[in-house]
């Protein structure tokens, strides 16, 4: 009998030290299904099929919004619907004004709002998002420099002096935009002309004589 009792005890030590089926695989296997089911409950709440970074966004969104969660589901989805369609829209687009290349660069822009991953989920959603792009930069570009052009030109050589600005600072932004208005017109008009934005020919003179010969002579 103590015999017994002594090799019933030691089975119940090893019962208890090394369950069945948990040796060093079995417990990597238990601990890879545990991770794998709180992944799957991030993934997922229950019922609805959101995942839960989703239902956050929406609930922050919705109250920056002063709207429902619900009615910014609804809008956020249209949304997504309209920026796929718009983007093919876009890439036939000819502007027929510089308010049409505007409203075009502020549409676009603000795709990116209405998808959770933000322009990393807008550029999987889109297909034809690196055409959309490359089209919205020769926008932004344009009218960048459209507006630094505008904004020499009809600066006042007089004025500049009348501030006591230093001429040899003066003399390096005339270099430095002649350089830069240069490589814009070499590189950069024929795509302009493709995408048939509105350039001013009168504003392009003057910023050409402007570079070329200096401010006295872009009046």
């Amino acid at each position: 009998h103590l015999a017994l009792s002594t090799m019933q005890a030691r089975l119940r030590q090893r019962a208890l030290a090394k369950p069945s089926g948990c040796g060093a695989d079995g417990q990597a296997g238990m601990a890879a299904m545990g991770e794998d089911a709180a992944a799957e409950e991030e993934k997922e709440e229950a019922g609805d099929g959101e995942s839960r970074a989703y239902k956050q966004w929406v609930e922050i969104q919705a109250k920056a919004r002063k709207i429902s969660a619900d009615d910014f589901r609804f809008i956020a989805a249209k949304r997504r619907s309209d920026a796929v369609a718009n983007a093919t829209r876009f890439l036939k687009l000819r502007p027929r004004g510089v308010e049409d290349v505007e409203k075009a660069v502020r549409m676009v822009n603000s795709w990116s709002q209405w998808f959770v991953g933000g322009t990393k989920e807008l550029k999987a959603t889109v297909d034809s998002w690196s055409q959309v792009e490359r089209k919205v930069e020769a926008f932004v570009e344009f009218l960048q420099l459209r507006a630094d052009m505008a904004g020499v030109l009809e600066t006042p050589v007089f004025r500049l002096a009348d501030r006591d600005a230093d001429l040899e600072r003066l003399r390096g932004e005339f270099f430095a935009k002649r350089k830069l208005w240069g490589a814009v017109f070499v590189t950069r008009a024929e795509a302009w002309r493709e995408l048939r934005l509105p350039t001013d020919q009168r504003m392009l003179q003057r910023a050409a004589a402007w570079a070329l010969h200096g401010p006295q002579h872009a009046a």
